[in-house]
């Protein structure tokens, strides 16, 4: 349910590190999270009920702030962000886990104010979708409408208008989506339950419209948080861990599609789920989340990065 876009070329050669930083407002988990002119932004989610508040973090300041709610209760959010602009498209509702909506809104942050775009359209309405950006369109991949759906669809911001793409090779939501390289990497999630956790990962080419089937997630899982550094996608957490008593991920594990293969790194200072990243520059922030399986919101907020050895 995560979004994330290529963080351009830092240097990964030092320790993996993680930090604490400001704590949230509130619990928050099963929120959208993006990176939007340096700040990072947390939207909806269940806090502890159902809500439609939206925060942004300073990395400055290390505080943060309300800016304006959304126009519904919402959770499970697919969120991108594209140029100056933030956009939800589809989301699930009130307190149903499974309802979906499938409007769309832009955040403006100059006006401090969302503004309403073209829906999905009619059937495809989802949430908890695996989403990713490339260029000027936004694309979700699968999500869930009360059963786990298929469907890929993109979005053009600049034309305000949804294109059907080739359905999925399977079902599939709660799944992280990159876009590096002109491709989008597909990792991991589920299907239908918090316990059907599927293998296979993907990469999906716009220009001949096909999925190729790509090395799985070591740890595979679902309700991580997935960011972009240097060409590498990072995935956090998850849940439907039958090994650990809080049904909870530990792994941060990164995939380089350059060579196809996957790097173990250490685990989470606090394993979560239900949550997203934020890249800013050669950071990625990962604010709030769940620790339980299901619920369990913290206000917990850290930062990954690599300390350089000089």
């Amino acid at each position: 349910m995560s979004t994330s876009t290529d963080g351009g070329l830092p240097d990964l050669t030092g320790t993996p590190t993680q930090e604490e930083r400001g704590a949230l407002l509130a619990v928050r988990q099963e929120h959208g999270v993006a990176a939007l002119n340096g700040e990072v932004y947390v939207l909806g989610g269940f806090t502890p009920d159902a809500g439609p508040s939206v925060q942004a973090y300073d990395p400055e300041s290390d505080a943060w702030r309300d800016v304006a709610d959304f126009p519904a209760v919402f959770h499970h959010p697919n969120v991108a962000t594209v140029g100056n602009m933030l956009y939800v498209a589809g989301f699930h509702v009130g307190s149903d886990l499974r309802q979906a909506d499938g409007r769309v809104f832009a955040y403006d942050p100059e006006a401090d104010e969302w503004l309403p775009r073209e829906s999905m359209p009619i059937g495809t309405e989802r949430g908890a979708g695996c989403v990713a950006t490339l260029d000027d369109d936004i694309y979700v991949f699968g999500g869930a409408n009360d059963v786990t759906m298929p469907d890929a669809s993109v979005y053009d911001t600049v034309a305000d208008e949804w294109t059907q793409l080739p359905l999925m090779p399977a079902l599939r939501e709660h799944c992280i989506a990159a876009g590096i390289g002109g491709k989008i990497y597909i990792v991991s999630g589920r299907a239908n339950s918090i316990e059907g956790i599927e293998v296979e990962s993907w990469v999906y080419d716009p220009v001949l419209e096909v999925y190729e089937e790509r090395q799985g997630m070591p740890t595979p899982r679902a309700g991580c948080a997935g960011g972009v550094l240097g060409g590498r996608i990072f995935a956090f957490g998850g849940e439907g861990n039958a090994d650990d008593p809080n049904g909870i991920f530990h792994e941060v594990e990164a995939y380089d599609p350059a060579t196809d293969s996957w790097e173990e790194l250490p685990d989470m200072l606090l394993p979560r789920h239900g949550f997203g990243a934020a890249v800013i520059g050669d950071r990625i922030y990962l604010p709030g989340g769940g620790t339980s399986q299901g619920f369990e919101g913290t206000d917990l907020h850290t930062v990954f990065f690599f300390e350089s050895a000089d």
